[in-house]
């Protein structure tokens, strides 16, 4: 009954897009948890003392008391979105796993970035952070960390997200719209100090990056290049044909690829 109204159960041979999708998330767990482990340590190392040198966060308003809220607010409009985009898409579960295995090469050279070089964290309440007062696990999961730089954490969610509704939504405004929130969502983390300027253009370079190189590899005419793994996990097994050259019968095709 649930798959009449709820698009992504409305397809056949479930099971075997749920253990894509199961593969997914493991690699995924792997990776956030190598994430969460690097944050912590460049929040246990992280430099303290003066800003480093920075063009936007130097001349730019700082919005210390309302920009924090602002980007976490947007942050978690991005993220719904992209849930309810999933929810209400008949292919759901592969968009599901796309966005799994985008997102963990995002957290795996975040992890190591992180693990690199420390320097000092541009929010005010970093400047005298004591790391043990924040060895709880609330704090390890839920909270933001600091020091952990390269590089912005929020903005390859925002944009990761904010792409995944673009690729997959034909309503041009929708589309348009989810170009323009990862935008505004980037410029607040700088005028909040959140992040240095260099840490959001590295988010951005990456994430548009990983997510053309993903789908591009995706595309059946490339498909068959790939590595066994990548066929596998990149294999359809219903009558629809390819989730892609769907999407590219639309009337709005793609904006960003």
């Amino acid at each position: 009954m649930a798959a009449g109204w709820i698009p992504i159960l409305n397809t056949t041979r479930v099971s075997q897009k749920a253990l894509r999708c199961l593969v997914g998330l493991v690699i995924w767990t792997l990776a956030s948890a190598a994430m969460i482990f690097a944050s912590k340590y460049a929040e246990f190392y992280h430099a303290t003392g003066d800003n480093l040198p920075d063009s936007v966060l130097s001349n730019a308003p700082h919005l210390k008391d309302d920009g924090p809220l602002m980007v976490q607010t947007l942050l978690a409009v991005c993220i719904l979105s992209d849930v309810l985009r999933m929810l209400t898409h008949r292919d759901g579960l592969v968009i599901f796993r796309r966005v799994l295995i985008v997102l963990s090469f995002l957290y795996t050279g975040r992890a190591l970035t992180l693990l690199g070089t420390q320097y000092p964290d541009p929010q005010l309440r970093c400047q005298h952070f004591q790391w043990w007062d924040s060895w709880n696990i609330s704090h390890i999961i839920l909270a933001d960390t600091c020091g952990d730089m390269m590089y912005s954490g929020h903005a390859i969610h925002m944009i990761t997200m904010s792409l995944c509704v673009h690729r997959y939504t034909e309503n041009f405004a929708v589309k348009w719209l989810y170009v323009l929130l990862p935008v505004i969502g980037s410029v607040l983390l700088l005028l909040a100090h959140m992040h240095y300027t260099d840490d959001v253009i590295v988010a951005w370079l990456l994430s548009v990056g990983a997510w053309r190189m993903y789908h591009f590899h995706a595309l059946p005419s490339h498909r068959n290049d790939a590595v066994a793994p990548f066929r596998w996990y990149e294999c359809h097994d219903d009558e629809h044909g390819d989730l892609l050259l769907d999407e590219r019968k639309l009337e709005s095709a793609p904006l960003l690829m």
